[in-house]
């Protein structure tokens, strides 16, 4: 049951003055002209505008109330900064076609791109520069599937809005990526999700709370990728992910260990390649001066 929230502001102008007056004769007998014309009525007219005002306050919270209830609950007022966007490339070149008795392309180190941190991006005036490194792929590689394991089936499942290990989740369960041709190296990709956590969670604690693994064709078996950096701190936010893969493989399978670590299943709204959040920046031409060639 909610407190019902009592009204401060009962009083207005009116009837202020018309107290004010009321105990005049208590206060001060000989003041017996009370006419708007009198300089005293005048200033308790001040004051009961001031009080008014006053009044009105009172059942009003200003942003300095707003930031100290804040602070009790934990959270702090942001400075202010530039926007932030998510920023998707595509490249204009294709992967070169392969034998015809390979049933899968392979994906070489000459057909990607590696995008440094602080690339500027200009289009039209709105400028901005990449926060951090990223892979950019041929125009045709791509995430061709997704299949989910749950209670020992497998099935396809969509790309988009997708639980990784379903909606009721539990150890064991995981999802697959299938990927359009054979990769070797580092394969990166973004999470997009609809929470966001600003919690910093450290590797180690990742690392026990997903298992990441690819698929060896030779051996016809899952070997275990050891080397993961995850910004997304395991799909509680959008953030990056790149893998560090031990072999070529064109599968990716990641793997739920540790359930206790969530409270509600993980959504995953989207899976990107080619993509990278980028932030506003502002370019300032500034003239220093003029020569004659000479000086």
């Amino acid at each position: 049951m909610s407190l019902d929230i009592p009204n401060l502001d009962e009083k207005n102008f009116d009837i202020l003055l018309e107290e004010a007056i009321s105990k005049l004769p208590s206060y001060a007998p000989s003041w017996t002209d009370y006419n708007l014309s009198d300089p005293g009525i005048t200033l308790l007219e001040l004051f009961a505008w001031l009080n008014d005002i006053n009044y009105y306050r009172l059942n009003r919270i200003n942003h300095k109330y707003h930031d100290a209830f804040l602070n009790i609950v934990g959270l702090n007022k942001e400075e202010n900064s530039a926007a932030k966007v998510l920023l998707s490339f595509t490249s204009g070149h294709n992967i070169p076609e392969y034998h015809k008795d390979e049933e899968i392309g392979t994906l070489k180190a000459r057909n990607i791109v590696l995008v440094a941190k602080d690339t500027e991006v200009m289009q039209d005036n709105l400028y901005f520069v990449t926060q951090e490194d990223f892979i950019m792929y041929p125009i045709d590689f791509e995430i061709i599937s997704l299949t989910a394991k749950e209670y020992g089936e497998e099935k396809e499942i969509r790309q988009e809005n997708f639980y990784p290990f379903a909606k009721i989740f539990k150890e064991g369960f995981c999802f697959t990526i299938h990927l359009s041709h054979i990769i070797s190296n580092n394969f990166s990709f973004y999470i997009q999700t609809e929470t966001y956590s600003d919690e910093t969670i450290s590797q180690e604690i990742l690392d026990g709370i997903l298992l990441w693994q690819c698929y060896d064709e030779n051996i016809q078996d899952w070997v275990k990728i050891e080397k993961v950096n995850d910004k997304s701190n395991v799909f509680t936010k959008s953030g990056t992910i790149t893998l560090d893969l031990p072999i070529q493989t064109y599968k990716i399978k990641c793997t739920l260990k540790n359930s206790s670590f969530y409270e509600t299943s993980p959504l995953i709204k989207k899976i990107l390649l080619n993509s990278v959040l980028a932030q506003q920046g502002d370019k300032h031409k500034t003239f220093l001066g003029e020569s004659n060639g000479f000086v």
